[in-house]
Parts: structure tokens; sequence; C-alpha cells
């Protein structure tokens, strides 16, 4: 797909518009009329006969999980709520730690801070969110804090009290060039900065068993499995000698 689109890309750059692509989903924008787009796309899928593609042309369209619409020349983007979409999510009564609940609803209102443009779609999202946390039992007290906790993260509480639309804007810029984890995770690989940090590891000797921290039960089971696992372990006994320390990593 990268080299069937190249004649699209060059284009797009030399009008100064937009080229994205996820997979094989392409989207664009441009001030030519329709004949005009249908020629350029034309001329594309002539590089690959092989290749069949269905096209879009609107003022307003879906995009993966986006909105777009062409307002007036202004771009705007909301939230696209598929009619298949059912508003599950991971239950308050599950058994998973609560870290996990209250970054479900950091992740919910990132997304919609990323994806709305306009602070009053950024709120109707927000509303939703919490109909949505609250259908699948979360308490009220623990949804206003943590909604709370992602508002003063990014100094914008009265985006969340007066729905200021300066702040928001602010907002809604910082998360939307926000590098997500696997950007992060690809740059350091890119920098060769892991590689360097593995050659470099020093203590070879250590064993590090990572495990999440539990209350109750659970936390007695894992500390008695791995102390089965140490008394047991073929690779343990055969190089006895050459452990120095046993870490157990609380997290």
């Amino acid at each position: 797909m990268l080299e069937w689109g190249q004649k699209l890309i060059q284009h797009q750059n030399r009008h100064h518009k937009i080229y994205g692509r996820y997979i094989d989903d392409i989207f664009m924008t441009t001030n030519l009329i329709n004949e005009e787009i249908l020629q350029q796309l034309n001329e594309t899928m002539k590089t690959d006969p092989n290749i069949k593609i269905t096209i879009t042309i609107n003022q307003a369209l879906e995009y993966l999980d986006a909105s777009i619409e062409n307002n007036n020349g202004q771009l705007k983007t909301t939230i696209c709520h598929k009619s298949a979409w059912e508003p599950h999510i991971l239950p308050y009564e599950s058994d998973h730690p609560r870290y996990i609940h209250a970054n479900i609803i950091y992740t919910m209102l990132v997304r919609a801070a990323r994806l709305c443009s306009t602070v009053e779609d950024f709120d109707m999202e927000r509303l939703s969110v919490e109909m949505i946390l609250l259908v699948n039992g979360y308490p009220p007290k623990f949804i206003q804090k943590h909604m709370k906790n992602f508002f003063i993260q990014y100094d914008a509480m009265n985006v969340w009290t007066e729905l200021d639309s300066e702040t928001y804007e602010q907002l809604h810029y910082t998360l939307l060039y926000k590098p997500t984890r696997r950007e992060n995770k690809f740059k350091v690989q890119t920098n060769g900065h892991l590689i360097q940090n593995r050659r470099n590891y020093k203590h070879k000797d250590q064993i590090y068993l990572h495990y999440r921290f539990e209350n109750g039960p659970r936390l007695n089971f894992k500390k008695k499995n791995i102390v089965e696992y140490g008394k047991n372990s073929m690779f343990i006994q055969a190089h006895a000698s050459k452990i120095h320390d046993l870490f157990l990593v609380q997290y």
C-alpha cells in the first residue's frame, strides 16, 4: 500500500493537504472538485490493478473511531459511536487491582480530549463516560475522584467546572501531540538505548520475579508459590552457587 499511494502522497504534499493511512484505510483532505478527485484516484489505481478501493467523498465522514467534518472551512472532529457498539467496559466488581479501573477512566478521558475538537463535544463525551461507568458499577465517588485527578494533572479544572474553551484548546493539543507508549518505546529502540542498556547490564546473577501487588488471599498464594518454585526449580538448584540475590518486585 505504501508504494501504491506514493503518487497520492506526493500530490498531497505539493498542495499542503493531509494524507493519512492506517493499514488499508486512507484519509485525505482536498479543495478539488469531485471530478478532479476521481481523476487523481483513477491515475493512482492504474499503479496496481489488483488493488480495489471504495471511495467516499463528502463534507463529513467517519474514519476509524473519529467523525470528521468540514464545518465552514474549519476541521471539526468528535468520537464516532458506531451503531453496533455497546457501552461495556471492565466491571468495577471484577477481580482486578483498583488502578486498572482508575486507568480506564483516565484512558477514556484522554481519548475524548484527543478526538473532540471543541469543549462542548468533549463535555458530552465526558458525561457519556460517566454514564457508562455508573452502568458498569463504578461508585460515583470513585468516578469523581479520578476525573478530578485527570483535570488536575493537566491543569485544566476550569474545563470541567466552566467549559473554558481556551484551556480546553491547550488540553486538546497537549494530548493530541503527546507520544503514545508505543511511540516512546519505538523511539528508545531506534536510538539504540535499549540495546545498549542490555549490553551494559552487570547484574547477571540476579533473578527478578515481577508480579502485580494484590490484597487478600491472592497475595499469600503468590508468595507460597514463589517459595515453592524456588525450592523445586532445576535452574536455581543448578546455579545456586552463582545466584547472589532473589528479588521479589511488587508494584
